[in-house]
């Protein structure tokens, strides 16, 4: 009955911060890695041209956090309603032993496969 009621508050919890996450974790330099990839709704969109150099981001919500995926190649030209993909990256510097620093990053990942196609 827990299993249950576990799946479905993550069932419906989805939906209402506008995202899907898949998790996996791994152990990298004898640190505790978590990645999760996620599909969510953009947004807002900030982009930046200057001299052909070129910025693109994306706000999204991230377990009910409005947060910034950079698309690093900044190739991307996505709006506001459309679907993103992203990494979201927890894990400690490398240069921390004591593990008492955390990092957490976002990258852009693409557009979800189900968004690319037209209906």
């Amino acid at each position: 009955m827990k299993a249950l009621s576990c799946l479905l508050l993550i069932a419906l919890a989805s939906p209402v911060f506008g995202e899907e996450c898949v998790t996996e974790t791994d152990t990298y330099q004898g640190h505790r890695v978590t990645f999760e990839t996620c599909t969510a709704t953009i947004d807002d969109a900030v982009k930046a041209d200057r001299d052909g150099y070129r910025f693109v981001a994306y706000i999204v919500k991230w377990k009910g956090q409005r947060i910034v995926v950079t698309d690093i190649e900044s190739e991307s030209d996505l709006a506001v309603g459309d679907k993103v993909s992203f990494v979201a990256l927890t894990m400690p510097p490398s240069w921390d032993t004591t593990a008492t620093s955390k990092h957490l990053q976002f990258y852009f990942n693409g557009v979800p496969a189900k968004s690319q196609s037209k209906p």
